[in-house]
């Protein structure tokens, strides 16, 4: 029996100093190894060394994996808000979400949340309801901004949408009616669309969103939610448009969301209009320069089909009557290059864009491919 004892006690004592042997050269030994102008380009030492980033990566993978999205999404959750727009009757008219962007009660969502009429009241996470004293609706982004009767709110972050990557991983958050209860759902980003625009072709509103990969049933619960990532910083907003039936399609309602950044920027636009419209007065307010002018982006398979002169622009297809568009000269088959030194890509600058940095009283002048033909064409107020 004392001889099992004694070979047990020298076999723990050799695995005691093998490990601390182990520990003491890796941190102490091979770190001066590996970068050794010589030893570091050896077999046995680059072997090591691959074996060690293996490790490390598993090891981050699995504790990323293992963190909770609630746990990670619970900052946000704390800007979420749930509308609901009622008639005189109490009767609910529509719900939805929305984001608190300023603590002094500015809150953000999509216009297809708040109705044109009834009243509004937003429930917070502490589930106080506040009614809904003015708002400003942004034609551009097809955004609403809400005001309350509120101070120190807690504001939700913004990522720069900019950086997001199809495959980025994301999490919608949405609150409930009774505002005590909030959803989550892991999905991600699937692509940037460019040339969606977020109510129909026409230069007046805006271009490029975000595809989301989430289930409808999530994404219909969500409307003005945010989705954020795996920091808590909010990408983009959820939003949905309504396609109309057609002779070869049926209606369909498609799901999306505005980039963050697109948020700021209409929240800086709501800012420097320096003024709120009552909530009984539920018409579109905007000062951003419009044409009145339906058009397709260009495309690589477009300047092939067409044998169009230029590759990069904005051709138009309909020109409403009256427009400003039309006041000015522009015509159907239009290739619009350039506002003022702007020019017109298929990328970032698409037309709604470089339009959205000009007021209506602004002076500014189209570059117009017509045919062979380059013409200046100065947009009248």
């Amino acid at each position: 029996m004392k001889k099992y004892i004694t070979m047990t006690s020298v076999l723990v004592l050799m695995l005691l100093c093998g490990t601390l042997g182990g520990f003491l050269f890796n941190y102490i030994f091979y770190g001066k190894i590996a970068v050794h102008p010589v030893w570091s380009q050896s077999r046995f030492v680059k072997s090591m060394d691959n074996r060690l980033h293996i490790i490390k990566q598993t090891e981050k993978v699995v504790v990323q994996n293992s963190e909770s999205i609630a746990d990670i999404a619970q900052t946000p959750a704390a800007a979420v808000v749930h509308i609901v727009t009622v008639n005189e009757q109490a009767t609910t008219l529509s719900e939805g979400n929305g984001i608190i962007v300023s603590s002094d009660g500015v809150i953000a969502t999509m216009h297809s949340v708040v109705p044109k009429t009834g009243t509004a009241y937003v429930t917070f996470s502490d589930g106080v309801v506040r009614a809904v004293t003015s708002l400003y609706h942004d034609v551009y982004s097809g955004l609403t901004f809400l005001r309350v009767d509120a101070q120190n709110l807690p504001t939700i972050a913004f990522a720069n949408s900019d950086d997001a990557q199809s495959g980025k991983r994301l999490i919608s958050v949405a609150r409930d009616r009774t505002g005590m209860h909030t959803s989550f759902s892991a999905g991600g980003v699937m692509g940037m669309m460019p040339h969606f625009s977020v109510q129909s072709p026409t230069s007046d509103y805006l271009q490029g969103v975000m595809a989301i990969d989430f289930a409808d049933t999530v994404l219909s619960a969500a409307v003005g939610a945010p989705v954020v990532d795996y920091h808590g910083n909010m990408v983009g907003l959820i939003a949905h448009k309504t396609v109309p039936e057609t002779e070869v399609t049926e209606a369909l309602t498609l799901y999306y969301a505005v980039t963050a950044n697109d948020v700021y920027e209409s929240f800086a636009h709501y800012l420097q209009l320096g003024h709120d419209v009552p909530q009984t007065l539920k018409t579109p307010v905007s000062d951003t320069m419009t044409l009145g002018v339906e058009y397709k982006t260009i495309a690589s398979v477009d300047v092939a089909v067409e044998n169009l002169a230029v590759h990069d622009g904005a051709q138009v297809v309909a020109v409403s009557l009256g427009s400003r568009g039309a006041r000015s000269g522009v015509h159907v088959g239009d290739i619009i290059t350039a506002v003022n030194d702007k020019q017109i890509d298929g990328a970032r600058n698409v037309l709604a864009r470089v339009l959205r940095g000009y007021k209506s009283t602004d002076a500014i002048t189209l570059t117009v491919v017509r045919g062979k033909e380059t013409l200046t064409l100065p947009v009248v107020k």
